[in-house]
């Protein structure tokens, strides 16, 4: 039986593939006496009556290398018959007096194409029903409605792949999903035309005809419990409530993963938190610190803290961070280099659930917003690409790691949202080789992780019963730390090392600032102060000297004054410094005065019913002793006050922040902690002092 030769260099479209009709085709064609057409295909020139020509119907599509990527896929059972004498298959007659135009080797795609997909193969029918194969864009957007299609809340296209894979449909994996799953259907790849058009189908599909979620990248905090992707391949992840912690197969939520994610430790139960004392080069009384990031971190509860590591060369900085990467949000690449602008760093952010920046020399005013944004939330928006008229909004919030030599929180802003952890240096004793660390590291992994997780779990059990003995800048942050805390043997180290840590940041941020320098050594001249902005800048010129005042950070103007004044106010007050601002009829005048300052205490301890034993410690003040230091401050008229009403405003300021007992003996109130807070006052009497000098019991 002679089977009819298939031309190859056929126009697009010629030649029919998996249709079950090709079954029959070489049957069907010998049947007749006069050659029929499938479709636009023809008759090879060989066969056929003698007296009948074949039509001609334009010139022939060359094809290149195999098949031309117009084509679709070829039955298994069938084999493509090339015009050469190469690569024919020896059951087919073949009319050796027709002249080959060019050898080509037969093509057999069984190889090419994945068994396992039987499924897409059954669901997608390469032929529409009028019998003409479908396109290729046709074909992508058929095997992406397969999966469940969603939306976000920023009105982005995702799909879930398999019920579990998430992906975000304009990323660069799932043009890379929808090419291979093409290839394996058909044996050919997908032109880029096609690819975009399926793309921006599916996109609008997910937009207006399915539902919105939400969507979270390694950590989703639903308020009573908390997910964590571990970052396996089979998608299963870690869910925490009040009565603990177990590892679920399935997400009932939907997490992305960016690429370099990789795996978290598979927890157990036997957690041991004090292990990490062994891998992190930190001071046992800073330590509540960095647990306190990683329990921010692992249960994304924001404002997030931003974690500052400084040291000496030597000291491990990168490795800690390392370690401290891997239990938290483990990447291919866990340290960063510093960026070059905010675009940079707010791209790192929203493909990474901690942002790590490895070896920081210093931070510009710019970037040093940026990450107080990335800490208390804030985005950007950017000219969406190729229009001009539409944005895209980028709001990300995360947790921060930061190391480095310098001291890089000098501003008050970022130096409130820190938490600053100083590495002592590494005894060559106590140094291990790299291989040995990460070896021993790796193995207690997931004891460490597991402890993580229990205290979190004691956190959501705790977290609205535990009450603070009052309320720092990051409250949400000590609170949840309070309450997981519970869990350990100790309770309140976080709160004691966090009030010492802002301590010594206003510190290093006052003289850092030139300004700040000059106010702090003016208010130790002199109680109260009262001038117009320029004479207090001159008045800090004088006390700073020319090498302060013709360097470039010194202001040059009573407005860039007025502009330092504002970011040091918050410090100089839990300073014991208070400096206002008035407006009279001629002029603006500036009032200083020192009211008295409380340095930080350790933390009270909380009972088992989480109430607290005591709202504070012992408050002394190193620059009150007596109380007629605390009379000048109220009472004294310095030279500058020439009226009655200068003397009011005065003794105004004077008073603020002073409690008075009911023995009528003045004590200063703690600046610190003067917001928001109830205060119960109870003098102590001393019997070997006066009673000026009594302490004051908060």
């Amino acid at each position: 039986m002679s089977v009819p030769l298939i031309n190859c260099d056929l126009f697009e479209s010629d030649l029919p593939m998996d249709n079950p009709k090709m079954d029959d085709v070489n049957s069907r064609a010998t049947d007749s006496n006069t050659p029929k057409k499938l479709g636009k295909q023809t008759t090879s020139k060989t066969h056929g009556p003698q007296n009948e020509t074949p039509k001609k119907r334009g010139r022939p599509k060359k094809v290149k290398d195999g098949l031309d990527s117009s084509h679709v896929e070829i039955p298994e059972t069938s084999t493509v018959i090339v015009e050469s004498g190469a690569g024919i298959n020896p059951d087919v007659n073949v009319d050796t007096n027709s002249e080959p135009e060019k050898s080509k080797p037969s093509i057999d795609l069984s190889t090419a194409i994945d068994p396992t997909q039987d499924g897409i193969k059954q669901s997608i029918d390469l032929f529409d029903k009028s019998d003409k194969r479908k396109s290729q864009a046709t074909l992508l957007i058929e095997i992406g409605q397969l999966n469940a299609l969603f939306h976000c809340q920023n009105k982005n296209g995702y799909t879930c792949i398999a019920g579990k894979a998430v992906m975000a449909l304009k990323s660069s994996g799932y043009k890379e999903y929808l090419s291979h799953e093409v290839f394996k259907l058909t044996g050919i790849g997908c032109n880029r035309n096609a690819i975009t058009d399926a793309l921006d189908t599916l996109e609008s599909i997910a937009k207006f005809n399915n539902p919105m979620h939400d969507v979270y990248m390694r950590v989703a905090n639903l308020d009573s419990t908390i997910y964590i992707d571990l970052g396996c391949p089979d998608w299963r992840v870690i869910q925490i409530t009040q009565d603990g912690w177990q590892v679920l197969n399935k997400s009932p939520v939907k997490f992305v993963r960016k690429q370099g994610a990789t795996a978290l430790p598979e927890p157990t139960k036997d957690g041991d938190i004090t292990l990490l004392n062994q891998y992190l080069n930190v001071d046992p009384q800073q330590m509540p610190l960095v647990i306190g990031w990683l329990l921010c971190a692992l249960a994304g509860v924001k404002p997030y803290p931003i974690l500052i590591l400084q040291g000496e060369q030597g000291t491990g900085k990168s490795t800690t961070s390392r370690a401290l990467r891997a239990l938290s949000d483990s990447s291919a690449v866990p340290l960063r280099s510093p960026p070059k602008d905010v675009r940079d760093l707010l791209v790192s952010a929203s493909n990474n659930h901690v942002v790590v920046l490895d070896n920081l020399s210093g931070l510009s005013a710019e970037m040093s917003d940026c990450l107080c944004r990335l800490s208390t939330g804030g985005g950007i928006d950017l000219r969406a690409l190729y229009t001009d008229n539409e944005q895209v909004l980028i709001d990300i919030q995360r947790p921060v790691l930061i190391n480095g030599i310098d001291d890089v929180a000098n501003r008050q802003d970022l130096a409130e949202r820190a938490l600053i952890v100083h590495l002592p240096v590494i005894g060559g004793d106590n140094r291990k080789s790299e291989r040995q660390f990460w070896k021993e590291f790796d193995t207690d992994k997931p004891r460490i992780l597991g402890a993580l997780l229990d205290l979190i779990a004691v956190g959501l059990k705790h977290r609205d019963t535990v009450k603070l003995p009052y309320k720092p800048r990051m409250a949400d942050v000590a609170q949840w730390v309070l309450a997981c805390e519970q869990g350990l043997t100790y309770s309140g180290g976080f709160m004691s090392a966090h009030e010492k840590n802002q301590y010594e940041a206003i510190e290093q941020g006052l003289d850092s600032s030139p300004v700040g320098s000059a106010i702090m050594e003016l208010m130790d001249r002199e109680d109260n102060w009262i001038g117009t902005p320029t004479e207090l800048l001159d008045t800090l010129a004088l006390i700073a000297g020319d090498r302060q005042t013709r360097s470039k950070s010194w202001v040059q103007s009573p407005k860039g004054l007025s502009n330092a004044i504002k970011r040091l106010t918050p410090s100089l007050r839990k300073m014991g410094i208070t400096i206002e601002e008035s407006r009279t009829n001629k002029s603006r005048l500036y009032k200083l005065c020192k009211v008295g300052f409380y340095p930080s205490q350790p933390s009270p301890t909380v009972t088992d019913s989480h109430s607290l034993q005591t709202a504070r410690g012992d408050a002394v003040t190193d620059r009150v002793t007596d109380s007629d230091r605390v009379t000048d401050n109220i009472e004294t008229v310095t030279d500058r006050i020439i009226d009655a009403k200068s003397l009011e405003a005065t003794l105004f300021i004077a008073s603020k922040g002073v409690v008075t007992d009911s023995d009528g003996c003045d004590t200063y109130k703690p600046t610190l902690h003067n917001e928001g807070i109830k205060l119960n006052h109870t003098l102590i009497p001393d019997t070997d002092t006066s009673p000026a000098q009594n302490i004051l019991r908060l």
